[in-house]
């Protein structure tokens, strides 16, 4: 087996055909500097590993990044409030406070024992189009009497 930059090849047979393989982005697995290299050092049995093989089932799921034993960051891209809201059950972070980063919404909430750091991609305007449908969904306060 040979490490190429982040691809590993590999060359092997089956009966008398030749096989050649490439793992693309599974050199740095078998790098020797692994260790450095943020998130791959997590054990997938720890709370944030748990959190994000079971996250990661979801096809609105763009990106996960493990950030230590118990902190994940999960990037979602939620095609509608009912979805966005889905999200934020799921993390017990319905009732938690939202910030912005331009037209993402920001939310820490928390799974299998692990803080989650819930970003949704264009998710601001689920806040700002249909204030009435964000009251009812619970995603903000009513509004005062």
């Amino acid at each position: 087996m040979t490490v190429q930059g982040t691809n590993a090849y590999a060359v092997g047979v089956v009966g008398v055909v030749a096989v050649h393989l490439c793992g693309e982005d599974t050199g740095t697995l078998l790098s020797s500097d692994v260790r450095t290299r943020r998130g791959l050092d997590v054990d997938l049995d720890t709370p944030a590993g748990l959190a994000a093989t079971k996250v990661r089932r979801q096809s609105d799921v763009t990106a996960i990044e493990i950030r230590d034993a118990h902190t994940i960051a999960v990037t979602v891209r939620a095609t509608s409030l009912v979805e966005w809201q889905w999200w934020l059950t799921q993390l017990h972070a319905i009732d938690k406070p939202v910030t912005f980063e331009g037209s993402t919404a920001i939310v820490t909430g928390s799974k299998d024992g692990a803080t989650v750091h819930l970003h949704g991609d264009d998710c601001r305007a689920f806040y700002t189009a249909d204030l009435a449908a964000a009251r009812l969904m619970g995603l903000i306060a009513p509004a005062a009497p």
